[in-house]
C-alpha cells in the first residue's frame, strides 16, 4: 500500500509537470511542434499516467514505512554456569562480557547453575499502528475520492447512453446521407459511425468508443454548415480522439487530488480541437478557411448558449 501510494504520487508530480511543459510548449509560436504531434505526446504521457506502477524505477516521494522496535533485552541467551564458557556473549559497547558478570534482568537460575532466558517482552506496537493507521487512512481518502470523481464520469456517460438509445434515429435524408459518405470518402474512412439524429442538440457530435456514432441536431442546418460540421468530427473519428478523451478521463480519475490534472484534460481537449481543424484544413480549399472558421464559431456559441 506504501510502495503504491509512493509511486502514484511520484507519477503525478512528475506528470503535472510534464504537463505544464507540454502545455507550454503549445503557447511559444517560434517552437513549431504542431498540435497533431502534440496529442501524440499527450497519449504517451497519459499512457504513463494510467498504470501507477514503478516498472523498477524508484519513486521520488516516500512515504514513512512502518518500523518494528523491538527494545533492548528481550531475549538473553542460554548460557551453562558449569562449564564455566560463555556459549555467547552479549557486545556492549564494543567489548564482551560473561553473562555471568552481567545479570539478565527478570531471569531466574535454577538449581545447577543453568541459566534460562527471560521471557521475552510485548513488543510495543503503538507506534508501528500509528504509522499504518496513517498510511491506511491516505489510501483510503483517495480511494474514496476515486470512486466518486469515477462515479460522476461514468453515471454521466451512462445517463447519456439511455437518452440517445431513447430518443435517437437514423438519418434518412438522402442529401444528408450523400455529404455524409463523401465527407467520408474524402478522409479516407472505411469503417464509418452510425449517423443518427437526436433531439437536443445544438449542434452535431461524436460519441461512443466501441460502437461509436454521429450524432445531429433535430433542427436541419445549412447544407454548408453541414458540410463543415459533419467534416470536423468524422476528423476527430479519423484520429481516434475519442480513445484519447477515455484516457484522460481515466487518469484524471487515478490523479484527481492533482489540480494540474483537471487541467490536463483541458489541454488536451484544446490539442485535439486543434489538431482536428488542421485535418480539415488539409482537406478543404483555402478560399473555404474564413467559412469553416465562423462555423466552428457558432456552433460553440450554441453549446455555451444551451
Amino acid at each position: 500500500m506504501s510502495e503504491f501510494l509512493s509511486t502514484l504520487l511520484s507519477l503525478s508530480l512528475g506528470g503535472g509537470l510534464a504537463a505544464v511543459l507540454l502545455a507550454a510548449i503549445g503557447r511559444v509560436k517560434r517552437v513549431r511542434i504542431g498540435a497533431g504531434w502534440r496529442c501524440v505526446l499527450w497519449a504517451v504521457l497519459c499512457l504513463r499516467l494510467a498504470v501507477p506502477a514503478s516498472f523498477g524505477v524508484p519513486a521520488l516521494i516516500r512515504l514513512p514505512v512502518p518500523v518494528v522496535e523491538v527494545p533492548a533485552g528481550t531475549a538473553a541467551p542460554v548460557v551453562s554456569g558449569n562449564s564455566g564458557e560463555n556459549a555467547a556473549t552479549p557486545p556492549v559497547g564494543g567489548a564482551t562480557l560473561p553473562i555471568e558478570s552481567r545479570p539478565v534482568s527478570g531471569s531466574t537460575v535454577p538449581e545447577g547453575g543453568q541459566v534460562s532466558p527471560a521471557s521475552p517482552e510485548p513488543v510495543s506496537g503503538e507506534k508501528r499502528a500509528v504509522r499504518l493507521s496513517a498510511v491506511g487512512i491516505v489510501f483510503l481518502v483517495w480511494a474514496a475520492g476515486a470512486a466518486v470523481v469515477g462515479a460522476w464520469v461514468l453515471g454521466g456517460h451512462l445517463r447519456f447512453l439511455r437518452y440517445r438509445r431513447r430518443w435517437a434515429e437514423p438519418v434518412e435524408d438522402p442529401e444528408t446521407l450523400l455529404c455524409f459518405d463523401r465527407l467520408a470518402d474524402e478522409l479516407g474512412l472505411r469503417r464509418r459511425p452510425r449517423l443518427l439524429r437526436c433531439p437536443g442538440l445544438r449542434s452535431p457530435m461524436l460519441a461512443g468508443i466501441w460502437r461509436p456514432v454521429l450524432l445531429l441536431p433535430e433542427e436541419p442546418m445549412p447544407p454548408k454548415e453541414l458540410r463543415f460540421a459533419l467534416l470536423h468530427e468524422l476528423a476527430h473519428y479519423r484520429r481516434g480522439d475519442l480513445w484519447l478523451r477515455a484516457l484522460t478521463l481515466w487518469v484524471n480519475v487515478l490523479h484527481w487530488f492533482d489540480p494540474l490534472m483537471w487541467l490536463l484534460v483541458r489541454w488536451v481537449e484544446r490539442d485535439m480541437e486543434l489538431a482536428c481543424d488542421e485535418r480539415v484544413l488539409r482537406v478543404l480549399p483555402p478560399e473555404e478557411y474564413r467559412a469553416y472558421g465562423s462555423t466552428l464559431l457558432k456552433l460553440a456559441s450554441n453549446n455555451k448558449s444551451n
